[in-house]
């Protein structure tokens, strides 16, 4: 079986990252478009199918869910002024303007989403009730432990300069804390320092090579720097690691989604199911996501009411239920009275 790992997760290194391609849910219909790309402020993994709206007049006009790049198209549009409204669970709603003067136009909307101070976001980080993380904390001395809540609450708001600094004071009072180079490594990612937040994912990893975060964020930021190869090593040693974990399979299925190799995502996807999933809040979304990619809009809603009948009142639920009537609802054209 862990032969078998390794061939799935090392099997991503001959494909190539694709770059800006349409959402999956499109609106159709002659006419112009808008494509809407969705990132966060701080950087990090975006939520699957997170709500984009399509209004005017201040009226819902059209409704979508974003792919995992965090992006969706509308299309068949009138001319006229439209917002686009993007609302994700943990993070503030956004909106913007967008302008369409000729039929044939193609606008281009780039949406920032910012943490929701009175929300914990999906990518604040790992969970302290999550056991690799609070055997950790515990063992930390109290001054580091406080270093790194003040730096990660310094890089939630958007000072990063200041949680780097506070993450390295941590990493002084304590150098083996792994925690304190992982949280380095997460304001220099913030700050788009990418081959200084490698080496501290590095460095957490040889600290403490049980810590399961920094081989998943470490990857991302391999993967991220088109070393496919690199990525694909590290969730295979995430694994070895912690291989009770989901996790190493969900990153690895989402990567090869992203590059478009959907028949070895589902694959990977499964393989995580057979494992400790409790903690990947996008696992529902990243399998619908999956069948809708194969065209199988039916598995799609199957999946999603599944996930729905066993977590009714779960965090994503609400999410989940609204992705199903979007998926269920007659296929919609975006085009508008003139």
């Amino acid at each position: 079986m862990k032969r078998r790992v390794g061939f799935v997760l090392v099997q991503l290194v001959s494909l190539t990252m694709f770059g800006w391609t349409q959402g999956m849910l499109d609106a159709v219909g002659p006419g112009a478009e808008v494509q809407v790309r969705i990132q966060l402020e701080y950087g990090g993994t975006l939520p699957a199918m997170a709500k984009v709206e399509l209004l005017k007049g201040g009226m819902p006009f059209g409704a979508d869910h974003s792919n995992l790049r965090g992006e969706v198209t509308f299309r068949g549009l009138a001319r006229g002024s439209y917002t686009v409204r993007v609302d994700v669970e943990g993070f503030r709603p956004e909106e913007a303007p967008v302008e369409i003067s000729t039929p044939s136009d193609t606008r281009f909307v780039t949406i920032v989403i910012r943490p929701d101070p009175n929300v914990t976001p999906a990518d604040a980080g790992p969970s302290l009730d999550d056991p690799v993380i609070s055997a950790r904390i515990l063992a930390a001395p109290e001054k580091a432990r406080k270093e790194v809540d003040k730096a990660r609450e310094s890089r939630l708001r958007g000072d990063c300069k200041k949680g780097l600094e506070q993450a390295r004071k941590a990493a002084e009072i304590a150098p083996d804390f792994v925690l304190a180079h992982h949280e380095m490594g997460m304001c220099q990612i913030s700050m788009d320092k990418l081959d200084d937040a490698q080496k501290s994912f590095e460095t957490a990893i040889e600290k403490d090579p049980k810590y399961l975060y920094s081989y998943l964020t470490l990857a991302r930021v391999l993967a991220k720097n088109k070393d496919l190869q690199g990525a694909a090593s590290t969730l295979a040693a995430a694994s070895k690691a912690q291989p009770e974990r989901g996790e190493p399979y969900y990153e690895m299925a989402r990567l090869q989604f992203v590059v478009g190799d959907v028949l070895r995502a589902e694959k990977t996807a499964e393989m995580a199911l057979q494992r400790d999933c409790s903690r990947i809040t996008e696992m529902p979304f990243l399998i619908a996501n999956i069948h809708l990619k194969k065209g199988d809009k039916a598995k799609a809603i199957s999946s999603l009411e599944e996930f729905v009948a066993k977590s009714p009142n779960g965090p994503q639920a609400e999410r989940a239920k609204a992705a199903i009537k979007n998926l269920k609802a007659p296929e919609k054209e975006a085009s508008a009275q003139k």
